[in-house]
């Protein structure tokens, strides 16, 4: 099929959900545009001398997010670092490592690779052995995703970082909705926005560049910008919820095209309707990080974890 925009070229992707096809020219521009369209809207082109800090995994999705924001970088006026946390899991974090590295080099872009062993005192995959023998309640991507926020966000502050960039898609946007309702979080499907509404002192705001943007149009935008990405699933990913919610997704997506982006117009309009209802935030008494409790998650969990070590 020919380009829906341009006529001439070959297509290279189908949107099912509006029956458009693109070529690679006209897609990476569509691309790009998206992801403009949230750093406009989160106003990160606003003014100069910004520095936006991109937390990255090594994978396409915050690779992709790296290399845009550098791309327009020169334009807006700001500047880019790349912010990795290694949670020290074997067999996977060393690959995606050197995924970072390769792009950061090619592009001379500043990079940064904090250890959570030595942040924390011990790694995920220390947390999912304990897990596996049923001495802890909390599953490794609840251990991970708690303690990967928490040190992106205090080393992005001690960055002196404006805005906090992560890589998450339409997809993973999608998914964390319907993880959310079933859980029973309300507050956390209002609050998970393409940037953070709510900014206390402490806290990074965060913004979501390719909040629009399909996990597919991720893979080809990788694969036409030569995004050197490892294209493999932690091993702990098994023990996580998301996975099946992934596949449920996937099937409606496939039955209904454009049930993942209606998910996220939905949200929106919630968000549009609930913008009074807050959730106070207070400050952790153990290590003074910003928190919704007393004692912050990443506390919890550490002191039962460290009765192991």
């Amino acid at each position: 099929m020919r380009c829906s925009l341009c006529k001439k070229d070959k297509a290279v992707i189908k949107y099912r959900h509006s029956n458009m096809y693109l070529c690679a020219d006209c897609f990476k521009k569509v691309f790009e545009k998206k992801a403009l369209v949230v750093l406009k809207r989160a106003g990160v082109l606003r003014g100069s001398g910004k520095l936006i800090v991109v937390a990255v995994s090594g994978g396409k999705d915050s690779l992709n997010t790296l290399y845009v924001l550098h791309k327009y970088s020169e334009i807006y006026d700001y500047d880019v670092i790349a912010l990795l946390i290694n949670e020290g899991i074997s067999g996977y974090r060393e690959y995606t490592i050197k995924g970072m590295i390769s792009l950061c080099n090619k592009y001379k872009i500043e990079y940064k690779i904090v250890s959570m062993e030595n942040e924390i005192g011990f790694t995920v995959d220390f947390a999912t052995e304990l897990y596996k023998k049923r001495k802890i309640r909390w599953k490794p991507c609840t251990v991970c995703g708690v303690f990967r926020r928490y040190l992106l966000n205090k080393h992005a502050r001690e960055m002196g970082a404006d805005f906090l960039a992560t890589g998450h898609n339409l997809d993973d946007e999608a998914q964390t909705i319907l993880l959310n309702i079933f859980q029973d979080s309300l507050y956390r499907v209002i609050q998970a926005d393409y940037i953070s509404r709510e900014i206390v002192p402490k806290m990074v705001p965060r913004i979501k560049p390719l909040y629009y943007i399909y996990e597919k149009e991720s893979v080809v935008y990788a694969l036409l910008n030569k995004i050197p990405a490892w294209h493999i699933e932690c091993p702990h990913a098994q023990y996580g919820m998301r996975a099946d919610i992934r596949r449920f997704l996937n099937k409606l997506e496939d039955l209904k095209p454009g049930t993942k982006i209606n998910l996220l117009l939905s949200r929106e309009k919630i968000i549009q309707k609930t913008k009074s209802l807050k959730m106070p935030m207070k400050y952790c008494e153990i290590c003074g990080e910003p928190s919704t409790h007393e004692i912050c998650r990443a506390c919890q969990i550490r002191n039962v974890i460290n009765k192991f070590l």
